[in-house]
This record gives structure tokens, sequence and C-alpha cells, in this order.
């Protein structure tokens, strides 16, 4: 059975990563070695949430999660609100 968790964009920093309202604490008990497919605004997903130390290719499409932090979803090196068109408000939902 699916499940899900729903944010919505709060922030867009100055590199146009896209802020969520989805603390850490919200996704964090996921089960160990689930897989997670991280939906923006009803039209682009990412697979998985990366500590910000990964070391993914650049121009890949990543959930981010860091302690303390809000979940963040970046497009490394450029803008991913830039790039998909994302506005404050737009919807994220993470799906497991």
């Amino acid at each position: 059975m699916s499940k899900s968790l729903r944010g919505v964009v709060i922030a867009i920093d100055e590199s146009g990563d896209l802020i969520t309202d989805i603390q850490q604490d919200q996704w964090s008990p996921l089960p160990a070695g689930v897989t997670t497919r991280v939906v923006i605004d009803g039209e682009h997903e990412t697979f998985g949430i990366h500590p910000p130390d990964s070391s993914l290719e650049p121009m890949t499409l990543a959930a981010v999660g860091e302690p303390g932090k809000p979940l963040r979803i970046c497009l490394l090196g450029d803008s991913a609100a830039g790039m998909l068109g994302v506005r404050r408000g737009a919807s994220i939902t993470i799906h497991w």
C-alpha cells in the first residue's frame, strides 16, 4: 500500500533551490531501504532523499535533506525554480 506526505514550496533561495515546508522529522522515520519518489508541482519527479554531500552528477534534480532544515529540491549546478518553472506555493509530494 502506497503512502504519501504532502507539502508546498515556501521559498526559493538565491541558487534557485526550492525550499519546502516538509521538515526532516516528517520523512526521516521512513523504514530503511524504502524507495521514495518526490513529485514537484505534479509534473516533475526525482527518486530518493539525499544528504547534502551526495556525489550526484551535475544537472541532477534531487531532493536534499539536512538535519534541522526543511526538505530542499535542487538542480545540481543550476536553478531548479528556473528550469522547472516552479514558484512558491507549488505542491511537493513524497510517495513511498
